[in-house]
């Protein structure tokens, strides 16, 4: 079951906007994680929206067009799986 309450996702802007390169969901509950990963992969050319939640990361999901997701699979609220 999903939770009941909505958490407020801060949505972190790609630094690349030119609209050509391919973008990313990153979910992870450690900050480190996602800040480590999401500098790398814009080196790389990829447009990268963070959530530090799954909640956030379904929001987000739904909202923006992404190539892939890549996320922890034990996290609190929602794991799986």
């Amino acid at each position: 079951a999903y939770p009941t309450r909505v958490e407020t996702v801060a949505l972190r802007e790609p630094s690349m906007t030119s609209g050509h390169s391919p973008a990313l969901l990153l979910v992870d509950d450690d900050p480190h994680v996602i800040d480590s990963l999401s500098r790398l992969l814009q080196l790389e050319g990829f447009t990268v929206y963070t959530a530090l939640n799954p909640t956030g990361g379904l929001e987000i999901a739904v909202k923006k067009h992404r190539a892939a997701i890549i996320l922890d699979l034990r996290m609190p609220v929602l794991n799986g799986p």
